[in-house]
């Protein structure tokens, strides 16, 4: 289902072992968490509207409450586009148009808890250091975007390949020097991505990397050539920022979208 596709993108940093049954109270949750030093508890909940998924950072919050607009399974995205799951690895997380929240956005107090709600999910991740081997190590790519247009936060994941052509969805781009060791600029080109488009081009010259590792036993440098592409692999995920409070859960309200009929209580569905 979708929370076990979001809890996914994780892999292998996700707490699948730890054993909490429908019926265990936050309180015994958090114990839980805690003991087996989990550093964030994601819940889900299902209104008659939307879902809504909390995340919470353990041992003292924040917790974020962001408003499911949209979803699609990984299991849909990758029928229709005739993807393979791609093998367990860490994920390479990229996070756009965070930093610019304060300029776009009226609600100082709303700027705020975005750039929380951003740097919250940052940290969900592992730091990862992309050095010459990182093409044997990343097989993902996590990619949160924040539409200030719209006002909500967008989740997309990609498989990296290396192949000898390239999927049209990052010529539509317009890149023109696509090299997958600056990562951090990755987000700017996969903000126009383009779904609709699945063909792929084996003259395209202008999307290579180059790699240099070495042979085994000596110190003799060997310099690859490689076309690389990003295919989605789902899930594909629109958030709205809904709510944030200080504690684990439940705690004063720092932050509350003006769409809620009652934005100064928490209730028990909430939790």
């Amino acid at each position: 289902d979708w929370s076990s596709d979001v809890c996914s993108s994780d892999l292998p940093n996700t707490a699948e072992k730890l054993q909490v049954t429908a019926n265990d109270k936050i309180s015994a949750i958090y114990n839980k968490a805690k003991v087996n030093n989990i550093s964030y508890l994601i819940s889900f909940r299902q209104t008659e509207f939307y879902p809504y998924m909390n995340i919470a950072r353990m041992a003292y919050g924040p917790t974020i409450t962001f408003q499911i607009s949209s979803f699609a399974l990984m299991k849909t995205i990758l029928k229709y586009s005739n993807q393979i799951k791609p093998e367990q690895s860490t994920a390479v997380a990229i996070f756009s148009n965070f930093t610019n929240v304060s300029s776009v956005v009226d609600d100082p107090q709303k700027a705020k808890s975005l750039i929380l709600a951003g740097s919250l999910l940052q940290d969900m991740f592992p730091r990862v250091k992309l050095g010459v081997d990182w093409k044997s190590k990343y097989k993902r790519v996590v990619m949160f975007y924040y539409n200030d247009d719209q006002d909500i936060i967008e989740m997309r994941q990609y498989a990296i390949r290396f192949r000898k052509t390239i999927s049209k969805r990052i010529k539509h781009m317009g890149v023109k020097n696509l090299d997958m060791s600056k990562m951090d600029n990755l987000a700017n080109y996969m903000t126009k991505y383009n779904s609709d488009s699945d063909a792929s081009s084996a003259d395209d010259e202008t999307n290579k990397i180059e790699y240099v590792t070495f042979k085994r036993g000596t110190s003799d440098p060997v310099k690859y050539v490689k076309k690389v592409s990003l295919r989605e692999i789902g899930p594909r995920m629109s958030m709205r920022l809904f709510r944030v409070v200080e504690g684990v859960f439940q705690g004063q309200t720092l932050y509350s979208s003006k769409n809620e009929k009652n934005p100064s209580k928490q209730t028990k569905d909430d939790q």
